[in-house]
């Protein structure tokens, strides 16, 4: 299988922290960028693509679009916005620190979803990945260091995996927190955490 180790960058202001992650390959293409907002910061952004995915990692996030409309996401919760032409989304933190989420533009079809929808990890265990819902091919777990599993998918499929905490071995290759890889092809996969509290997350990409 052909796999890619994504290319990433860090961008910092004042305001906030921004680390992205940028994948094009075999027709999918991907910016994953972790926002670390200070405490009475703004961030601002328009849904580009075929959506955009809202995942907070520490402290929940507070939404307001262009439209009016306002959500509440907490952790462990990842919220979809389908693309609506000139819709912007802002979150302003008015908490005393920081909090920290992920957002994921899609430019290639990811899910089959016209309506915002929001659902949860539910992550009621460690060391194993649980599903997000209606959105299963999006996975996260917590692991112990030095337990190993296993990955199975239902049928060959492309898969981008993410460290969000701790360190990987998957399938061989070292994973930092914020290293990224891409597998065009992949069904079955070994794992192991190198890390206590290691967090990983996977996405299942659809093959057009």
């Amino acid at each position: 299988y052909l796999t890619e180790f994504v290319a990433a960058e860090r961008r910092s202001s004042e305001r906030n922290e921004k680390f992205q992650s940028f994948l094009t390959c075999a027709g999918h293409r991907l910016e994953m960028s972790q926002i670390i907002l200070h405490s009475g910061s703004v961030w601002s952004t328009r849904v580009q693509g075929n959506g955009l995915f809202f995942l907070p990692f520490i402290g929940s996030l507070d939404l307001c679009d262009s439209t009016g409309n306002q959500y509440k996401i907490a952790p462990e919760e990842l919220m979809f916005c389908p693309t609506i032409e000139a819709c912007e989304f802002q979150c302003i933190n008015g908490f005393d620190r920081d909090i920290v989420f992920y957002a994921f533009h899609f430019f290639a079809d990811a899910d089959n979803l016209d309506q915002p929808a929001q659902t949860s990890f539910k992550l009621e265990s460690k060391n194993m990945l649980f599903g997000a819902g209606l959105m299963n091919h999006w996975k996260m777990g917590v692991f112990d260091s030095r337990i190993k599993s296993k990955l199975v998918l239902k049928k060959e499929a492309s898969l981008f995996v993410t460290c969000l905490c701790g360190s990987f071995e998957f399938e061989e290759r070292l994973l930092n927190q914020g290293d990224s890889i891409y597998y065009n092809e992949l069904q079955n996969a070994e794992f192991e955490a190198l890390t206590e509290f290691a967090i990983l997350l996977t996405i299942e990409l659809n093959n057009n």
